[in-house]
Parts: C-alpha cells; sequence; structure tokens
C-alpha cells in the first residue's frame, strides 16, 4: 500500500512539472519544460495524430512560447513522454523575438548555426537540438516559421524502437 501510494504521489509530482510550464498568460515556459518524464493525462492537449506510441497533440489555448505570440504550439509524446515541442509563426519580427528569447535560456554559445532566418542551438543538459526557422513570402504555406525543440534521448529511443 505504501509503495502504490509513492508511486502515486510521484506520478502526481511529474504532472504537476509538465503542468507547471503553461504560465496563467496561455504561454508555455521553456525553462520549466520537463522532457522525457511520463505524463499521465495532459488535459490540454488535443490528439492531432496518432501513431502507436507515438502521438501528436495541439496544446489547447497556448498561443505564445515564453509570452511571444504564435499561431499554434504543439508537442509530440512517445509513450507518453514529451520527445518534440513545435511551434508555427507567421512573421520575420516573430522569428527575430523567438531567437532573442532562444539566446536567454539556451546561450549564443550553443548556437551552432546561424544564418538570416535560419538558427540551430545544440544543447547538452537536457540533450536538446533546438531550431528556428523562417521560410517567409512563400503564399503556399499555411505557417511561414518553425521552431523545434527536440530531446535527443527520445529521438534515439524511437529509433532503436524502428530498427528492432
Amino acid at each position: 500500500m505504501k509503495k502504490h501510494l509513492s508511486a502515486l504521489l510521484l506520478g502526481w509530482l511529474i504532472l504537476a512539472a509538465c503542468l507547471s510550464s503553461v504560465r496563467a498568460d496561455d504561454s508555455i515556459d521553456l525553462r520549466n519544460m520537463v522532457w522525457g518524464t511520463e505524463v499521465k493525462k495532459f488535459s490540454h492537449l488535443t490528439l492531432i495524430k496518432d501513431e502507436g506510441d507515438l502521438k501528436y497533440y495541439k496544446l489547447k489555448n497556448i498561443r505564445k512560447v515564453g509570452g511571444i505570440r504564435v499561431e499554434y504550439v504543439g508537442i509530440m509524446l512517445y509513450k507518453n513522454r514529451p520527445g518534440n515541442l513545435f511551434a508555427f509563426f507567421n512573421d520575420a519580427n516573430t522569428f527575430e523575438r523567438l531567437k532573442n528569447y532562444l539566446d536567454q535560456i539556451y546561450k549564443p554559445k550553443n548556437r551552432i548555426h546561424s544564418l538570416p532566418f535560419k538558427c540551430i542551438w545544440d544543447v547538452e543538459s537536457p540533450p536538446l537540438i533546438v531550431w528556428l526557422r523562417y521560410f517567409g513570402g512563400d503564399e503556399k504555406l499555411k505557417w511561414k516559421g518553425l521552431l523545434s525543440i527536440e530531446y535527443l534521448l527520445i529521438s534515439v529511443e524511437i529509433e532503436r524502437a524502428k530498427m528492432k
């Protein structure tokens, strides 16, 4: 009984930590993001694609990353553990604001690739690859910019599972 209660309490603490990354102003704060930890329930998610252990969700009512307005925020869960956070946006100003925000969190020294409208950060702890890209004026594109934060330990786990 005591072991079961401890496991239940641990599950609630993990859920609270994951949900704490969502701020009161409907913005997700990347500083508080918990990567790779199992989440039992995300009440603010809408399933958009189900591939068994791999599921993609849209975050309901979340339209900001670090207080910066974006068009869409989603998350990929592998076996109920966050493996990728992604956001779409539509203008160069948002690209610049996100770039400054990401530099504050992940530091410019970790930016391994930087061109006009394309940046990549390689972060050691937690092991992340952060992509920020603005594609510009192609009218065929629904969204013109992408932020993608990939948790590498989950990516490796997914690739190993594919090889079996």
